[in-house]
């Protein structure tokens, strides 16, 4: 990230959302109402412009964005799982610009909800909200420099307690931290109570995925990288699932294309889940 200025992958990301939304015909995987007003871009003419210049790159928009899509729905139907279950505290950790709390504002308002991010990335979101007159009451802002600050001290100081089953969503940050990183930030949520949950995503190595998405994440990694934010780790779902076991996790789940199938029902022929960039929803 560029000192003093937001995640521009998480301005991206946002972006994605809303070009599956508004500029693609076809079913809706999952209806973010927000991320393009929330992403700072002038309306749909230019998110139009946006997505055009990305295809010309031969990128492949329209499968990449019904990913977000996905990624987005899937642990929006978990955290909602959750708090249906009784869990009373909700962390979105790396929440860049996400809209949960707009799109469904009772929750925050029934149990602890928690956004964290980086403060340079969090400023700039509270400040979109503001220029559209937007609110989220019942929302815990945390800025967090994880370069200086300790992720569970800055979440007991906002009231999360341990002792109680907790729900985290953790997308789009495993690839840009060191795989010691994303182990301490796992064994963090394993010490809560039973019945916590972890959903989170990774990305394959290069030399395991699928030719067709190799080429999709060289593409990815190359202009991330551009932009200061360089892709680190990488996992293998069969060998961060025996460390999840060891972590403390009983439950572990990862979304197969074939799992995620269901939600490209009726999507144009090519546009299918993606194998390389992986979901996986943990529970203590």
């Amino acid at each position: 990230m560029e000192r003093g200025k937001p995640s521009q992958t998480a301005i991206s990301a946002a972006l994605f959302r809303a070009i599956h939304l508004h500029l693609f015909a076809g079913p809706t995987i999952h209806r973010d109402t927000f991320a393009l007003r929330l992403s700072g871009i002038g309306g749909e003419d230019e998110l139009r412009g946006f997505a055009e210049q990305v295809e010309r790159s031969r990128f492949p928009l329209r499968r990449a964005s019904a990913y977000f899509a996905a990624r987005h729905r899937f642990s929006e139907e978990r955290l909602r799982a959750a708090v249906d279950r009784g869990t009373k505290q909700v962390i979105i950790l790396g929440a860049g610009l996400d809209s949960f709390a707009l799109r469904h504002p009772q929750v925050p308002k029934d149990v602890l909800f928690v956004e964290i991010d980086h403060p340079d990335s969090q400023h700039w979101k509270r400040a979109r909200l503001a220029a559209l007159g937007l609110d989220t009451p019942g929302v815990r802002y945390v800025p967090i420099d994880f370069a200086s600050q300790d992720l569970e001290r800055e979440l007991a100081s906002a009231g999360v307690d341990r002792t109680k089953p907790t729900f985290v969503a953790w997308l789009g940050v495993t690839q840009y931290i060191t795989q010691e990183a994303v182990l301490e930030t796992l064994s963090l949520v394993a010490r809560y109570a039973g019945g916590s949950e972890v959903v989170f995503d990774v990305i394959l190595p290069f030399d395991v995925q699928p030719p067709d998405e190799r080429e999709m994440s060289r593409m990815s990694a190359e202009v991330s990288a551009a932009r200061g934010e360089p892709w680190v780790s990488h996992f293998v779902p069969d060998e961060l699932g025996g460390r999840l076991g060891a972590l403390g996790y009983h439950r572990v789940e990862w979304v197969t294309p074939e799992a995620a199938s269901a939600y490209y029902e009726g999507q144009p022929t090519g546009i299918r889940p993606l194998g390389a960039w992986r979901l996986v929803a943990a529970t203590v």
